[in-house]
């Protein structure tokens, strides 16, 4: 367990930082998620006095834009049938719009905590390349699913709460090591099922 130590942001101890201003550079999506009883709009903005354009952008981002614009009401449709105007999505519909939530408020670091948990595996490639694609954010995935990191720059393995390897997909790979291994098992997993 650690209790002591300091945490750094661009050099400047998170310490000399206010508590708002330092939550204000992090944005997370868990794949426990919630959404609203709002509009998809209140949902990704959560404000009622949200920048439509943004929010047509943050769904883009997310991959879900076309889908919500082709509804009879847009961004203005609520996320529960409850409503007239309302309609019950798809867990990866409703993932995608808390993932839209995220690029809302352009923060400089985003937190993916097993995002992709309600995703179809080809959304999830589709997410995970517009992710990349769409933005210079710092972002941190954190995932079982050892497919959606090997686009990362840098991957950390952890194994009892120790930092135990370090390195890009291809390095691990040949490091032989943890990684690998369970790398190898998912694979092996999928191609033998064909």
């Amino acid at each position: 367990d650690f209790d002591e130590g300091e945490i750094f942001y661009n050099g400047e101890s998170i310490r000399r930082l206010s508590p708002g201003k330092y939550r204000k550079k992090f944005s997370t999506i868990f794949q426990d998620y919630k959404l609203f009883a709002f509009t998809v709009e209140n949902n990704i903005s959560m404000t009622n006095d949200s920048d439509e354009d943004k929010v047509r952008e943050a769904l883009n981002t997310a991959g879900i834009r076309e889908q919500i614009e082709s509804l009879e009401f847009g961004i203005k449709t609520y996320v529960t049938s409850e409503y007239e105007n309302g309609v019950d999505f798809s867990g990866g519909e409703r993932q995608k719009i808390a993932i839209a939530r995220n690029y809302y408020e352009k923060n400089k670091i985003i937190i993916l905590d097993e995002p992709s948990a309600a995703l179809d595996a080809l959304s999830e490639k589709q997410f995970y390349q517009d992710i990349l694609d769409k933005t210079d954010d710092t972002i941190i995935f954190i995932s079982h699913r050892l497919s959606t990191t090997t686009n990362c720059n840098k991957i950390f393995v952890l194994d009892k709460g120790k930092i135990v390897e370090c390195g890009t997909h291809e390095e691990l790979m040949l490091a032989d090591g943890i990684y690998s291994q369970m790398f190898k098992v998912q694979a092996h997993g999928y191609l033998n099922n064909i």
